[in-house]
């Protein structure tokens, strides 16, 4: 990964009239040469012309080009990362055996133990709360940083398995910061959708933290999300699971 490069792209600030002068020149250019270069009066004497501003237009628009540093390029740094901290994941709290399961399917054979299977919910932001990192709203419109979040939990019976891991996209220093672990529902208090002091985020959804709390009120983990219609209904489901097993424990004591 080119660090240099992408910090370029967060401090980059191309002006627009560059780009407005290359296209005029282009429009202008074959606007000369078709319609000026063949008329009956001299139209010869247009031709070069109007190719010289075509050409000098279609120049400058691959100078720009090649200068700017594209979203596109911060975009897909992404993938990769997010594929690596899905295998992480899955490799730490899924022990479904997929292939005895695909087995299964296919001869309709009964297989021992194929292990659990778990739906993990993948999270993945710019952050937009981090004191060190570089900030940049797009081209497209759309804001990143230079530390990007990645963060999933999946709910078992008895416990939630959580993972967060922060990644740089400026620095060698990676990943910035990483969290798995899996709690039992007894040892939580809660979960709750809470808004930050975000800098740098303009986007239309709501930039949140999804903050799960210990029994004694202490942040067990808090991650940054964009919290679309989804978000509550993930908070509220946490909070209904944690809810039966504190119930469940107290009807056993009792």
């Amino acid at each position: 990964m080119n660090y240099q490069r992408n910090e370029k792209y967060f401090g980059q600030s191309i002006p627009a009239w560059p780009t407005v002068v290359s296209f005029i020149l282009i429009a202008a250019g074959l606007f000369v040469f078709i319609f000026l270069g063949f008329s009956r009066f001299g139209g010869y004497l247009f031709i070069p012309i109007g190719l010289c501003m075509a050409v000098a237009g279609l120049v400058g628009m691959v100078l720009i080009s090649n200068i700017k540093i594209k979203d596109s390029e911060i975009d897909e740094l992404i993938p990769p990362f997010e594929e690596e901290f899905r295998t992480e994941f899955t490799s730490r709290f899924v022990k479904f055996d997929a292939a005895k399961a695909k087995y299964e399917k296919t001869y309709g054979t009964k297989v021992k133990n194929p292990g659990e299977k778990i739906e993990p919910v993948w999270f993945g932001t710019f952050c937009f709360d981090e004191s060190r990192a570089l900030h940049k709203v797009g081209s497209d419109g759309k804001s990143r940083s230079s530390i990007y979040s990645l963060s999933a939990f999946a709910l078992k019976p008895d416990s939630i398995c959580l993972g967060e891991r922060e990644i740089s996209l400026v620095s060698a220093d990676k990943p910035v910061s990483d969290f798995f672990g899996e709690i039992g529902y007894s040892e939580l208090g809660g979960c709750e959708i809470v808004k930050t002091d975000k800098v740098g985020y303009s986007g239309i959804t709501k930039y949140r933290h999804l903050r799960i709390t210990s029994t004694d009120g202490s942040t067990v983990v808090e991650f940054p999300i964009l919290a679309d219609a989804a978000a509550d209904e993930y908070a509220a489901d946490i909070n209904q699971r944690i809810r039966r097993n504190h119930e469940k424990n107290s009807e056993q004591e009792s």
